[in-house]
């Protein structure tokens, strides 16, 4: 029933190309190469809450296809995507191996997965869709976020602003400093 729901959705918001009719511009996809913080949101109903997982994966063009692979983090989890472009809409793949010390012990888990490109090129956001071990369909959000790096040299300066009535100081060198834990 979700499938069929999320495919009508997704077949209602296509744009329609025909006789006479322009296919709406989208902002191209040039180059999504690079790092990205992966997150999404899943539902555990062993657990009775959702949770996010947070990954860094690199993306690389392979044979005319984005390939997203998660660096190792000393989970033992990998997560990885395969995805194809038009214009602005990334659409495809995942397929994720849980860490063998964590609540899942190993489990792999698979799906698809569509985004839509920020005009900025920075930010993919969206939603997977997968199988649970219990056999039922899983939905949640997903947002890719580009990693920029300062180009090294010697103008690269890294500096911590606070204003005078600023309870703590949040410093480039640790952006997760910016937020409560």
């Amino acid at each position: 029933m979700w499938l069929l729901k999320l495919s009508t959705a997704a077949a209602a918001a296509a744009p329609v190309a025909g006789p006479g009719r322009d296919r709406p511009s989208l902002s191209p996809v040039a180059d999504l190469r690079g790092a990205w913080t992966s997150r999404y949101g899943y539902p555990s109903t062993s657990r009775g809450e959702d949770f996010e997982s947070v990954h860094v994966v690199d993306v690389d063009n392979r044979d005319g296809r984005l390939v997203a692979t998660s660096r190792q983090d000393g989970s033992g989890g990998t997560l990885t995507l395969s995805l194809g472009t038009e214009g602005a809409l990334v659409t495809g793949t995942w397929r994720e191996r849980t860490s063998p010390t964590g609540h899942y012990r190993a489990a792999t888990y698979h799906g698809v997965a569509q985004f839509v490109l920020d005009p900025t090129g920075t930010t993919l956001t969206g939603r997977w869709l997968g199988i649970s071990k219990r056999h039922t369909i899983k939905t949640g959000p997903w947002e890719l976020t580009r990693l920029v790096q300062p180009a090294p040299g010697p103008d690269t300066i890294a500096t911590t602003v606070s204003p005078s009535n600023s309870p703590a100081p949040v410093s480039t060198d640790s952006p997760s400093s910016a937020f409560p834990t």
